[in-house]
């Protein structure tokens, strides 16, 4: 058995950025890697868009992953790829199967998972599609992947699900080598993806977009023939007051298409933050963390979109840093600080070493609660006496015209916040300077 101080389970941009960070004041770090190749999803991304704010360079994700990569290189981090782990468990040991080495054990002082995540399917979503389950049906990251690394084009007549970002890059992608969108179907009144997007990946190319419609029954036996399309009932709501999005079957109509593209969102990988019994946060999918994103189980940390979606790899990666330096303080015993960024989300303000301690693990916690119009907060719980903590949050809609209030439980109001504008599909923080020692909660009013 090999020990390490740190083992980061994912070899995606967030576990690469956390094991860098991890790997300093002469920590040793193993990263392992399923894949054959480093970089996760980036190493299919060939649009621009990235690293402007971490590297300071609009570029590729390919080249993303490659400086990332380079990085790595550099360090002392052991790096192992076809590595699956097969076992976690909370004394730190991990057990994995290496192409190059065979039956891998380690021991660790701490865990990083940095495991991403999945596509959402339509059975995992709010939309219910019903038919047939011909060829021609394909999730968007599997289509940018056939299409950007084996260059594959899965159609040349497409109608897509979903608008948020991916649905949107994808439908300029296919467009731009050949193939015709006939439409991108969204079931809210709004496109979930941003507005510069919008305008650079469907107006430019005169794609329509339709919103409060989505698709409703897919047609076809060897292969997509067509889909019936339906306008969604956007002000209809269930007992608890929930938009039911349901669709309004009197207004079905045929399109004729020969590809459907699913792009109905992400989720967390959570099969090993399951199997070592960290408990999940329900509203935001992924694991319950702290300030320092460790879990329910002392010495395990999260990162990444693993823990909740983010809405850059930039994002990610400083998050991860932060978790990286986190880890190492706590696998080697310190009860220092570490730096953190502070730019964990797009929103974050730009400001760096901001110090903050790392708190005994089992010290009391105060919980972090939300209001309805929002989806969740990050972290959920706030070692008790912090100082200097970023919440990270997402609306559950569109809202307009609206003002953010943290309260703690005696009802003093610790921050107030106006936003012209809170987008569905993008992460927002705020940063709390004041020592916390009672419970907060986060409430926006319209």
């Amino acid at each position: 058995m090999k020990h390490y101080d740190i083992v980061v389970i994912g070899g995606g941009p967030a576990g690469i950025a956390a094991a860098l960070k991890a790997s300093g004041g002469g920590a040793s770090v193993a990263l392992l890697e399923r894949d054959e190749k480093l970089g996760g999803t980036l190493n299919q991304c060939m649009h621009f868009g990235f690293g402007e704010k971490y590297f300071g360079k609009n570029m590729q994700g390919t080249e993303f992953a490659k400086r990332l990569i380079r990085r790595l290189k550099k360090s002392n981090v052991s790096v192992y790829v076809n590595t699956t782990v097969i076992k976690l468990q909370k004394d730190k040991s991990v057990m994995a199967v290496c192409s190059s080495v065979g039956l891998l054990q380690l021991q660790a002082a701490a865990i990083i998972i940095a495991s991403g995540c999945i596509e959402k399917n339509v059975q995992s979503t709010s939309t219910s599609v019903a038919g047939n389950r011909p060829t021609g049906v394909y999730t968007a990251g599997l289509a940018q992947k056939l299409l950007n690394n084996y260059d594959f084009l899965v159609g040349n007549n497409i109608v897509i699900l979903g608008s948020g970002d991916i649905g949107l890059t994808m439908a300029r992608l296919l467009h731009l080598r050949g193939a015709k969108i006939i439409m991108v179907t969204e079931q809210y009144p709004y496109c979930r993806g941003s507005i510069k997007n919008k305008e650079q990946c469907l107006d430019e190319y005169n794609i329509p977009l339709l919103t409060s419609t989505t698709i409703t029954r897919i047609i076809g036996k060897s292969r997509v023939e067509g889909v019936y399309i339906a306008d969604v009932d956007t002000g209809a709501r269930d007992s608890k007051g929930n938009k039911t999005l349901k669709p309004i079957m009197a207004s079905e109509r045929f399109v004729e298409c020969d590809t459907v593209l699913l792009a109905v969102g992400l989720t967390q990988d959570n099969q090993l933050v399951q199997q070592v019994g960290l408990v999940i946060d329900k509203a935001s999918g992924g694991a319950l963390v702290d300030e320092r994103r460790q879990g329910s189980v002392e010495g395990f940390f999260i990162c990444g979109d693993g823990l909740h979606i983010h809405s850059s790899v930039d994002a990610v990666c400083f998050e991860a840093e932060d978790v990286g330096g986190f880890a190492r303080e706590y696998a080697l015993g310190g009860g220092g600080v570490v730096e953190s960024s502070g730019q964990g989300v797009g929103e974050a303000p730009q400001i760096n070493n901001q110090h903050i301690s790392t708190q005994p693990a089992k010290a009391q916690h105060i919980s972090v609660k939300t209001c309805s119009n929002l989806a969740y907060v990050v972290p959920q719980k706030i070692t008790k006496g912090a100082k200097d903590v970023y919440i990270y949050f997402r609306p559950k809609t569109q809202l307009e015209n609206v003002t953010l209030t943290v309260k703690d439980a005696k009802d003093n109001i610790l921050l107030q916040k106006e936003y012209d504008i809170l987008y569905v599909g993008k992460n927002y923080s705020v940063r709390l300077e004041q020592e916390l020692i009672e419970n907060i909660t986060l409430n926006v009013e319209c």
